[in-house]
């Protein structure tokens, strides 16, 4: 529909669901969340995170790609009320969730080909000031009678189809919101969805792309090696599980060998071991996902760092040169490999915690970070008995080390 492109409102959402999506606004909302603590961006994130644990879930652990828009051959229709639905369902307190969320006879939304209204209600809010007035209990208790309404309609169509590089980003959102809203539940689910996608290594010897009606198809491309990458550093800085940083160390040795262009820099998004192909494509452009170069990037600055390994600070710094010009030439089309750049010569480094993972005091330390938005530090645990401290080493200079993660977080402002 044209009109969604130019909605000035942000009235019709995309009523296609695509995992990525999902995945890369639930980083957004949390990373709102940590600058701003407002509760707010806790809540979207929680509620993007419980519905695709309850519809986009597999029972290997993994997600799906996408649900439809269309139910019944109607685009929207399963999310959309008249409000004679609303009215029959809610009774006497309908007029208050009416009001709520612009709920009208005519309704709010248009036709695809007439561009007239149909009846037809999108629940919106139509101003910032009724997030502070809602009357949460209420409304929830609505939005319930609602979501049990809607469950006895007919479900779009459901694309069961396990995607690796998708199921990166959402590995990932998952164990970071795990970390920051101290959630052991999406932690388990990130373990158990990356425990499947890494077993598909041992089942192809390599990782594999697609998973569909029982079995791995297509063999890996960049961005499969790339997010999947990401995640395991995500999980490693939750779970201070050494293995993580193993895996990921491992597959970026064979992403190097698979994808690196030892002739300029950078990564190919086919494979060496693929078809061969008259142009290898090298893409850096941050669209709808970010690109696999920009990813990678961050995957090997981080992992320098957490290794040690001067090889991949070599990659790093490669094509750190190599995408410069380009990147200067449009900036606002590589937004993801700005961040790379911004965490090779902003302030960036590592706060290392030493301490007991089961002692009160150490997990308090690991949750003062946890809580900050800190896009250019990595957390280290360094197990010890002894009373927990922490170190910041920033632009490869370490403090000395602290008892009080406040005391190093002041140095970073």
């Amino acid at each position: 529909m044209d009109y969604i492109d130019i909605d000035d409102k942000w009235l019709v959402p995309h009523f296609e669901k695509m995992l990525y999506d999902q995945a890369l606004m639930v980083v957004v909302y949390i990373e709102a969340y940590q600058v701003t603590k407002e509760e707010v961006y806790r809540e979207t994130a929680q509620e993007i995170l419980e519905y695709v644990k309850r519809d986009m879930l597999d029972k290997n652990g993994a997600f799906y790609c996408a649900e439809d828009a269309d139910s019944e051959g109607e685009e929207g229709k399963f999310y959309l009320w008249t409000e004679e639905e609303i009215d029959s369902i809610l009774v006497e307190k309908s007029d208050y969730m009416k009001n709520y969320y612009g709920i009208r006879k005519d309704g709010n939304y248009l036709d695809e080909s007439t561009r007239e209204k149909t009846g037809n209600n999108i629940l919106y809010l139509d101003n910032e000031e009724k997030l502070v007035m809602i009357d949460k209990k209420n409304i929830n208790e609505f939005r319930e009678l609602l979501f049990r309404e809607r469950e006895k309609r007919v479900r779009p169509s459901l694309d069961d189809k396990i995607l690796t590089d998708w199921n990166g980003l959402m590995i990932s959102a998952f164990a970071m919101a795990g970390r920051v809203f101290e959630n052991q539940e999406y932690i388990d689910i990130a373990k158990k969805a990356c425990s499947f996608i890494l077993h598909s290594i041992k089942e192809n010897n390599g990782l594999m792309h697609r998973y569909g009606k029982g079995k791995w198809d297509i063999k890996g491309h960049l961005d499969d090696y790339v997010f999947l990458i990401t995640s395991l550093i995500e999980l490693y800085e939750v779970t201070f599980d050494e293995n993580y940083i193993k895996e990921a160390t491992q597959l970026t040795r064979k992403c190097i060998e698979l994808f690196w262009d030892h002739d300029r820099a950078g990564f190919y998004f086919t494979s060496i071991e693929g078809e061969q192909l008259l142009v290898r494509k090298k893409e850096i452009y941050d669209g709808a996902i970010p690109s696999g170069n920009s990813v990678m990037l961050l995957n090997l600055l981080k992992l320098s760092g957490l290794t040690d390994n001067e090889d991949l600070s070599q990659k790093a710094s490669e094509m750190l040169s190599y995408f410069v010009d380009e990147v200067k030439e449009y900036p606002s089309g590589y937004t993801q490999m700005l961040c790379g750049y911004y965490y090779a010569f902003g302030n960036s480094g590592e706060i290392t915690i030493e301490g007991d993972l089961n002692d009160t005091a150490t997990k308090e330390m690991i949750k003062s970070v946890y809580q900050e938005y800190l896009p250019n530090i990595i957390l280290k645990l360094r197990k010890s008995s002894d009373k927990p401290k922490a170190t910041l080493c920033l632009n490869r200079t370490c403090s000395d080390p602290a008892s009080s993660i406040n005391e190093l977080l002041q140095r970073l402002v």
